[in-house]
């Protein structure tokens, strides 16, 4: 799957549809187009190279309705590399990862297998909007805050050395199997919430 732009999408939640990229496969998003992956679930077992664009994890929904699960899940095979650059110089390729909810529910990205975040220009990165679960590994390449980011952690942050790892607002519930490890630094900034637990 190579997409550049536009829209993936189902009807109206709860009726959303699944996106599957099944192990051995490869999906690549690429351009700076903007992209909209609305009332879906994603679920990868394969890999998936996430380069450039903003890409919107949205769900629509009306008030009385509880939608199925929408955003991405990344399972125990799957990759996610993060890879483009996080700039808004229109001259550049950006990257800019966002979520908007609706009646109160937001999208969710919850991951099981291992993301890399790897972007080339790691300026005014954007990674914000849905609920992010981490029960897998997460490889923090280059520096990068969670601002605002809600969810629960159970898997492993592995920060390289050199590279900041924030919380800016952020609520996380860190369980007692939750790692943070590496040679890099962890900072928690003002108006974040951490609890832990175990």
């Amino acid at each position: 799957l190579i997409w550049n732009s536009g829209q993936i999408a189902s009807g109206e939640a709860p009726n959303g549809g699944k996106l599957i990229t099944p192990t051995g496969a490869y999906a690549k998003l690429a351009t700076s187009g903007t992209k909209y992956f609305e009332n879906m679930l994603w679920e990868n077992s394969g890999t998936i190279d996430i380069n450039e664009g903003y890409i919107y994890f949205n769900i629509n929904t009306l008030a009385s309705q509880t939608p199925s699960s929408t955003g991405l899940r990344n399972n125990s095979s799957g990759v996610v590399n993060i890879n483009g650059a996080m700039s808004y110089n229109d001259s550049t390729p950006y990257l800019s990862l966002n979520a908007y909810g609706n009646s109160g529910f937001t999208p969710s990205i919850d991951n099981f297998g291992t993301i890399n975040w790897q972007p080339y220009s790691p300026s005014n990165t954007n990674f914000y909007g849905f609920v992010f679960n981490n029960h897998g590994l997460f490889n923090i390449l280059k520096d990068m805050n969670f601002y605002g980011l809600s969810g629960n952690d159970t898997g492993t942050y592995q920060i390289a050395a050199g590279v900041t790892f924030g919380l800016s607002s952020a609520y996380r519930s860190f369980s007692s199997t939750a790692n943070i490890t590496g040679t890099g630094t962890f900072n928690i900034y003002s108006g974040s919430v951490v609890d832990i637990l175990g």
